[in-house]
């Protein structure tokens, strides 16, 4: 188990890494700190300092829910090995679902073509990762 300073540190990197890489100007696959902030309630400066790893408050953390994909708070929650789960669930769609493993196991052995894996694959089946982990909690939860 964890010490709170290490669930802390750990808690911050991944809230560092989670802005970076779904918050951001000028970048189609991200949305700007200023749009955040419209859409949230949080105040730019709140959010670049959470940005910078500021602690997060609960409340904080549901508004950027209601703006950013489930694999983006996923990430505030991996430090205490926890995953978002939606309390109203549509239909599981089954095939999305299996096309989404089977990428991310054809990504792996790409990756993997030349023996290892280095940090862009890395970075890059981690992402693909979560984003299959948010789909299939979502199945679980179905039922």
């Amino acid at each position: 188990m964890f010490s709170d300073t290490i669930l802390a540190r750990e808690t911050a990197r991944q809230q560092r890494e989670m802005f970076a890489r779904y918050v951001g100007p000028n970048d189609p696959n991200k949305i700007s700190n200023r749009a955040l902030a419209k859409a949230t309630g949080i105040g730019a400066t709140t959010l670049a300092e959470l940005a910078n790893g500021s602690a997060m408050t609960v409340a904080q953390m549901l508004a950027l829910r209601s703006v950013l994909p489930p694999e983006a708070i996923n990430m505030l929650l991996e430090a205490g090995d926890a995953r978002l789960v939606d309390a109203e669930t549509a239909e599981t769609n089954w095939d999305d679902l299996a096309a989404n493993a089977a990428g991310l196991v054809s990504d792996v052995c790409e990756a993997r073509r030349d023996g290892k894996i280095d940090h862009v694959e890395k970075g890059r089946l981690r992402k693909r990762t979560r984003e299959l982990i948010a789909k299939a909690q979502h199945a679980v939860e179905d039922g």
